[in-house]
């Protein structure tokens, strides 16, 4: 969170067009889900996965090996 208001306020002095800390919180959240999905898509161990982050399907869930974000991320 600290890193996506630092972010939205440097764009907003640097006059960015992306400057709602929120967008930048949710984008950098499903980046992390992504490359820790891939991660462990890779190790063979999605289940892990899903026992970190898909804790009652808040951020998101894998459904047919595939991922997808919560609706709170979209």
């Amino acid at each position: 969170a600290k890193m996506a208001i630092y972010l939205s306020r440097r764009n907003k002095v640097a006059e960015s067009l992306d400057t709602d800390a929120v967008s930048i919180f949710k984008r950098m959240v499903k980046a992390r889900l992504k490359a820790d999905y891939g991660y462990f898509c890779l190790t063979k161990n999605v289940g892990e996965f899903e026992a970190m982050w898909c804790f009652k399907n808040a951020l998101c869930s894998v459904e047919n090996e595939d991922l997808i974000f919560s609706r709170c991320l979209n």
